[in-house]
């Protein structure tokens, strides 16, 4: 009886520390970054060697369209239609903004490592959380995420905001 309560203490212990040192989503992060990474490099200047349907597929990948971008711009800042649909939710409730998440790698990573509702993963009283290998500070956002935003309908557009009025990214 005695030896069982200790192995009960022991598996609550070390459950605890699992618990207080787990990361979401990084396995999934370095293996989007990985794709990403290779088909830039697969991209080359422009994808100037490549057959057709090869830089069709890596366009898309990339940039989201078939029409392709310019990678040192994409590295420097995001692509405009986030400053105007990216609301945490979409029309029919979903994330990522009526866009999903396989449009292009980057948008992936962007969905991936967003915080969602009410700060998850770094709400309550667990520490040491990370999301996408980063903790709290390095991600931004506090407890704004996918499920925190009041939809705003105007003539022309739908406009996220986050409970203080701000636009929501």
């Amino acid at each position: 009886m005695m030896l069982m309560k200790l192995w009960m203490v022991v598996l609550v212990v070390v459950l605890t520390t699992l618990v207080r040192a787990s990361g979401h989503n990084e396995a999934q992060h370095d293996a989007l970054c990985g794709v990403l990474k290779k088909a830039v490099s697969r991209w080359g200047k422009e994808g100037e060697t490549l057959t057709e349907p090869l830089k069709t597929g890596l366009k898309v990948t990339i940039f989201g369209n078939e029409s392709g971008g310019d990678i040192e711009k994409l590295r420097k800042e995001l692509p405009e239609f986030y400053d105007n649909v990216w609301s945490g939710v979409s029309a029919s409730g979903m994330p990522c903004a009526g866009y999903y998440s396989g449009r292009s790698a980057p948008h992936g990573l962007v969905c991936l490592c967003t915080v969602g509702t009410d700060g998850f993963p770094f709400h309550g009283r667990i520490e040491n959380q990370k999301l996408c290998a980063q903790f709290k500070d390095a991600l931004g956002g506090g407890a704004n995420g996918w499920g925190r935003s009041l939809v705003v309908l105007d003539d022309s557009s739908e406009v996220s905001q986050n409970e203080k009025g701000e636009t929501q990214l």
